[in-house]
């Protein structure tokens, strides 16, 4: 716990942090956030790297920022893999998550999961949503074909290009936040199982991916 006395509240905290401080860390970042202190608390004890963390904080915005307010827990990963994967795809079972895959300059692959925060404590239902989440995550786990496509690429190589999963679309964003394009995720129906390649989906999705150069 030495270790806390140089820290700057607000930087990256580097060093390894002991299972058996967990309790101590997950409320110093947790902000104050039930939910948020327990979500990092669990990934401190199960060894899930976080790089980032905030529960969001409506009462500080006015009132038109509030309205898009979020909170966020960033988590780093050295390469592709389905734990990745299945952070990611989240959102596709929780509607007002956003999932955003990024691999920038800095050498970070990441994926930060965002929820609403319009209000003083809503982000909690959320925070706790992932946090069970992450408790069913088993290595059985099987990727969603489409997220595990987007994630595959993003995560190749460093790209001036993010991509967000939403319940009901994909956004890909310039890294200085320009919206560069959206496209419907798969729908999961009857119809699109049967009848998936007449309906080309896959050959849409690879368009999207690639409708921009990466690294430019």
């Amino acid at each position: 716990m030495d270790n806390l006395v140089n820290y700057k509240y607000g930087t990256t905290y580097r060093d390894e942090i002991s299972p058996d401080d967990a309790s101590k860390f997950a409320e110093l970042f947790g902000e104050g956030s039930p939910a948020l202190t327990a979500l990092i608390k669990y990934c401190i004890e199960n060894g899930i790297k976080t790089i980032a963390s905030c529960k969001g904080h409506p009462e500080d915005r006015n009132v038109l920022d509030r309205l898009v307010e979020t909170g966020y827990i960033s988590f780093e990963f050295y390469d592709t893999n389905n734990f990745a994967k299945y952070l990611a795809e989240i959102p596709l079972s929780k509607k007002g998550i956003t999932s955003c895959i990024d691999y920038d300059y800095s050498n970070e692959r990441a994926v930060t999961l965002y929820v609403p925060a319009n209000k003083k404590g809503q982000s909690e239902e959320y925070f706790k949503y992932i946090l069970d989440k992450l408790k069913e995550y088993n290595v059985e786990y099987v990727p969603n074909t489409e997220v595990s496509q987007i994630v595959d690429y993003v995560f190749s190589y460093p790209t001036n290009e993010l991509f967000e999963i939403k319940n009901n679309k994909y956004n890909k964003i310039i890294r200085n936040g320009y919206l560069a394009e959206s496209i419907a995720k798969c729908p999961i129906s009857k119809i699109h199982k049967d009848f998936s390649d007449e309906l080309k989906k896959q050959r849409k999705l690879d368009e999207f991916i690639n409708s921009t150069k990466k690294g430019h």
